[in-house]
């Protein structure tokens, strides 16, 4: 079963991107792996287990393409779950104006809900997690249960898919952990364009392991404010490009 599961994966990938283009992406998926199994990587896991265990909720961990090939019966656009390591957010944290007060802060692709977690401790005005799986969902609705008393913000959590989400118009930070491929990290991507294509409202993008990166760079309207080791930051630049 799982054999011809990956065989199938195999030709929809050749199908959709060429033999090339499938070639192109192994590179990419070699260095996620080796980075992961890094000293550095495989320490900050047991810090966020750590974390986990102090805050008793349960957001540490991967959940494998496979999981979401099961659920959905489809695992081409959608990539596996992992939790963000804390020291990574903090940092892109750091990009921010110093006042969020305004701003909404929306994980697409929130799964467990680790990134929420992490960004109520901040003053946001609101915080939003966008996720397509019914089981990761309810696992984010079961943490936030714990903690929300200690939190800084409000967290509503959206079991849908991204492609669909209507985002606000307000002051806005996006957090990609890298949750999609290509067509669906375009279609996401366009939609918050289209959002905001009147607005002159401050628009961020967090991309954590930015492997599309090329959808946003290929676009006229994102202009690239800031960089760390595994994350790039991106302000949405409308009436400029226009």
């Amino acid at each position: 079963m799982a054999a011809s599961l990956q065989f199938t994966n195999l030709v929809r990938r050749i199908a959709r991107h060429g033999v090339l283009g499938s070639a192109r992406l192994i590179p990419v998926n070699i260095r996620f792996v080796l980075n992961a199994l890094k000293p550095g990587a495989v320490a900050a896991r047991r810090r966020e287990r750590a974390l986990d265990q102090e805050l008793g909720i349960n957001t540490a961990g991967d959940v494998p393409g496979g999981a979401a090939a099961a659920e959905f019966g489809i695992s081409e656009e959608i990539y596996p779950y992992q939790a963000v390591v804390r020291e990574d957010f903090e940092e892109m944290m750091g990009s921010l104006p110093e006042d969020v007060s305004s701003f909404c802060f929306i994980d697409i692709g929130s799964g467990k809900g680790r990134a929420l977690v992490l960004a109520a401790r901040h003053p946001f005005e609101q915080i939003i997690g966008v996720e397509f799986s019914a089981r990761l969902h309810r696992i984010a609705e079961q943490n936030i249960a714990k903690v929300e008393h200690s939190l800084r913000a409000r967290v509503k959590l959206m079991n849908e898919d991204a492609r669909q989400f209507a985002f606000p118009i307000m002051p806005t930070v996006i957090f990609l952990f890298n949750p999609f491929g290509e067509e669906v990290m375009r279609d996401v991507v366009r939609r918050i364009e289209h959002t905001h294509r009147d607005s002159s409202l401050p628009v961020y993008l967090f991309y954590l392991w930015p492997f599309q990166e090329k959808v946003i760079t290929e676009s006229k309207f994102w202009q690239e404010v800031d960089r760390g080791r595994h994350w790039k930051a991106f302000k949405l630049e409308i009436l400029q490009a226009l």
